[in-house]
């Protein structure tokens, strides 16, 4: 069997990282090994994904130190797919990733650096085969993360900064055109959601 990579991206609140289990389950039920399918996210828990983190977290301003977070997600990019993703698609396995380099476009031009650098830094970098995008009006993600958390929320969760990542997430296909990116309407139910995920993942394979 041929790999294939499969990413789950969109705001804080959309639901994403439900949806991917629930991809994840659909294989199995479909007679796919659970070991044949890697289920991964970014940023990562190495080097440069948790040196990200620490900086994200530390942050008050959501423009603070942007570039230095791209950096941080590229690298971090990178050593995923080197470690991670390419040797799993080599063996053939389905890879559902947790954001990838669209996130980092969305968020990371949205803290003020133009998205022609941000294309720039991930060239020669493998594609995924499928990029679902889940779409959702930002006050419908806002109402989700504060009914799931008793803490406040992160300064990448407040309503304005999130308008304009979504309004990046949109415009998805004119930063990346000929990737393989399906949008999803999120704003149903949590099985309604996966019904449409499923048509777009069987549509592709």
């Amino acid at each position: 069997m041929k790999g294939i990579l499969i990413v789950f991206e969109g705001i804080d609140g959309c639901g994403k990282t439900t949806q991917l289990k629930l991809a994840r389950k659909f294989f199995v039920e479909k007679g796919i090994p659970p070991r044949q399918i890697v289920s991964t996210k970014e940023p990562t828990n190495g080097v440069y994904g948790r040196k990200a983190k620490a900086l994200q977290k530390k942050d008050i301003d959501p423009k603070t130190n942007a570039l230095k977070c791209l950096e941080l997600y590229v690298k971090d990019r990178r050593e995923h797919l080197r470690k991670k993703i390419i040797p799993a698609l080599r063996s053939g396995k389905i890879v559902l990733c947790d954001r990838f380099k669209y996130s980092t476009l969305a968020y990371q031009s949205a803290q003020g650096i133009s998205e022609k650098k941000i294309v720039s830094m991930h060239k020669g970098m493998r594609a995924p085969d499928i990029v679902l995008v889940f779409d959702l009006p930002v006050s419908k993600a806002l109402n989700r993360i504060k009914s799931s958390r008793k803490s406040n929320l992160q300064k990448f969760e407040k309503k304005k900064f999130l308008e304009e990542v979504r309004k990046k997430f949109l415009q998805m296909k004119t930063f990346f055109p000929g990737e393989n990116t399906r949008f999803v309407d999120a704003g149903g139910s949590i099985q309604e959601t996966f019904k449409e995920v499923r048509k777009k993942i069987q549509a592709a394979m």
